[in-house]
């Protein structure tokens, strides 16, 4: 038995010994820059053991720095393989050490990252393909992480959704040097992306992406939030839109009663108390209110209260303020906007904001204004929080409802987000069933949660300021 143990013993060591050869054969044959034997030898030790992260990661560099854009193309799927397995950091420092060389050996080069990482959808990955600071200088804020996270996402959403590109067909073209710049092609099928470098010095990066003459993130960030406005500044596309409004006018109230199922639960109000003065633009001042009953009080009070300014014509907002006390939670923000700068400003936080963006409250009212058809889809730019994000609107057929206020045939009006992007994400459904009339009431909303559903019904509308019954319920 020890003779046995003694053997086995004696083949560890030795395999131990003979990988630990092996591994150094490796690592001396990437440094004396024969490529092609480094592979063979981690391409052993990789099979030997699929888990072990640094022969797979010197694998994928005898790859990357071949000649041939096959083993190129290979070792990034071999980066983006064992990509999770590190936190950013590393990947920064050995981009810094080791990447960027094979990265930037030729702009096409750079091209082929720039695909395979927005394949991927890494946008950190494809970070290192492009001259960021030079790139980005007028557009991106501070080079704000999430923005170029979402910008990435948007991309590829924009050349897979909207131009129907498989983005694993592609092909780089040979750089072409002129005289102030090297420039190539992306192409996907007969849709080309051209890409260019503005310096000639090793490694290079690409400084430019554009596709008929237009910015492709500009482009994606038309059709899919968020929207950075500093892109519509530079291409010179502000322009506040007209809104024809006959739906509504100041000193309109409306009152709901809330239910949980058949539970009264509270009440809630859409009003607009004035239309006022503000930063030089005339503004509807809207009001919405929601409070839980007293039998509910005892259990979890709600006080909310949502305001919104915007103005008059465009319904661009400039102001949201946003007010919530449920149960023990307290939250209070204010959120402004410019539309002539197109940005927006929460506490120290500044960000990008589309023309004519609308925030909640601005967008129902939005709605309301349009002439609403069965099968119509309305589209909306709006903004929550530091966030911006596409609202579609889609209008069906809603039958005749009995109300409060009378008898009405409606419209079915069902809001969905377009993009969804962090925590911005649609939660739950949420119905609106409007009058047919010019007024667009919103006379029922229903919105599904985790368990049921709430629903609330008008129970009373006044076009001459504030009811008896909001002053019973409210104040």
């Amino acid at each position: 038995m020890k003779k046995i143990s003694s053997v086995l013993l004696i083949l560890i060591v030795f395999l131990s010994i003979s990988v630990t050869a092996d591994y150094s054969s490796g690592l001396r044959l990437l440094k004396e820059k024969k490529y092609t034997e480094a592979e063979t030898e981690f391409k052993s030790l990789m099979d030997s053991d699929p888990d072990n992260f640094d022969y797979a990661y010197h694998y994928a560099l005898s790859l990357l720095n071949q000649e041939q854009e096959k083993q190129f193309k290979k070792g990034i799927y071999n980066i983006l393989k064992i990509w999770e397995k590190k936190e950013i950091g590393f990947w920064d420092q050995e981009y810094d050490k080791t990447l960027r060389d094979p990265f930037g050996k030729t702009l096409s080069r750079s091209g082929i990252v720039f695909c395979e990482a927005l394949k991927a959808n890494n946008p950190h990955l494809l970070r290192y393909s492009i001259e960021f600071q030079t790139y980005f200088k007028d557009v991106l804020y501070d080079g704000h992480w999430g923005q170029w996270r979402d910008r990435v996402t948007s991309l590829k959403e924009y050349l897979e959704r909207i131009k129907g590109i498989d983005l694993n067909t592609y092909n780089v073209s040979e750089d072409k040097k002129g005289e102030t710049f090297i420039t190539a092609n992306i192409k996907f099928d007969n849709f080309v992306i051209s890409i260019r470098s503005e310096s000639f010095e090793y490694p290079l990066r690409i400084a430019g992406l554009t596709f008929n003459n237009k910015d492709l993130f500009y482009l994606s960030e038309r059709s899919f939030g968020p929207v950075v406005g500093k892109l519509f500044l530079k291409n010179d596309e502000i322009k506040l839109k007209k809104v024809q409004n006959s739906a509504f006018k100041e000193g309109e109230y409306i009152i709901y009663e809330i239910k949980y199922g058949p539970i009264k639960a509270g009440y809630s109000t859409m009003t607009i108390p004035e239309v006022m003065d503000l930063r030089g633009y005339k503004v509807y001042h809207c009001v919405s209110e929601a409070r839980t009953s007293k039998f509910f009080d005892f259990t979890y009070k709600v006080r909310n209260k949502y305001e919104s300014f915007f103005e008059v014509n465009s319904f661009a907002s400039l102001k949201y303020i946003e007010n919530s006390k449920e149960g023990d939670r307290e939250k209070y923000r204010e959120t402004y906007y410019n539309i002539d700068t197109l940005t927006g400003k929460y506490e120290d936080t500044e960000f990008g904001i589309a023309p004519n963006a609308a925030d909640v409250v601005a967008a129902l009212y939005y709605v309301r204004t349009q002439n609403l058809q069965p099968g119509k889809v309305i589209e909306i730019d709006t903004t929550a929080g530091t966030k911006n994000y596409k609202l579609e609107v889609e209008v069906q057929e809603g039958g005749s409802i009995n109300s409060e206020i009378g008898k009405f045939d409606t419209y079915l009006v069902t809001p969905k987000l377009k993009y969804e992007s962090g925590i911005f994400r649609a939660q739950g459904e949420l119905k609106i069933w409007m009058t047919k009339d010019q007024r667009h009431i919103p006379l029922k909303l229903n919105s599904k949660v985790i368990v049921g559903s709430f629903e609330a019904e008008i129970i009373d509308y006044s076009l001459n300021g504030a009811p008896k019954s909001y002053d019973k319920l409210f104040k």
